[in-house]
């Protein structure tokens, strides 16, 4: 398994944009892999303008997972990441980075993002 860096991902029943595409592969976790083809500067003010809130959090979260399987490293680190999104009170993550490394021979995963809050503005 793998994920792009980049790649925003949306908790289970997240409404979304209606110009946001979803990529045919959820995660195990039932976590949406949003398709996005602008450039992040562009995409929060499409979104300001369009009444959706994109609140960035800071710092960013990362997790680890060891094991000699990639596929349970990665989902792993993925359901740690995820929920520490969602103890935040987040419901989306954009992926950072994921690296490969070993320590004394062992291999491990490291995925870090930030957790978001995307929300759409009701008009008053």
């Amino acid at each position: 398994m793998s994920i792009a860096i980049g790649t925003m991902m949306l908790a289970p029943g997240t409404a979304m944009p209606s110009d946001w595409t979803v990529q045919s592969d959820k995660g195990d976790d039932g976590w949406t892999r949003v398709a996005q083809s602008l450039a992040p500067l562009l995409r929060e003010h499409t979104l300001a303008a369009t009444g959706w809130t994109f609140s960035f959090r800071a710092p960013g979260v990362a997790t680890t997972a060891y094991g000699l399987n990639e596929a349970t490293m990665f989902a792993t680190a993925m359901g740690r990441l995820v929920s520490e999104v969602l103890r935040q009170g987040c419901n989306t993550v954009e992926i950072d980075s994921v690296t490969k490394h070993r320590f004394l021979g062992l291999p491990y995963l490291r995925i870090s993002g930030h957790a978001r809050d995307l929300h759409h503005e009701v008009p008053k």
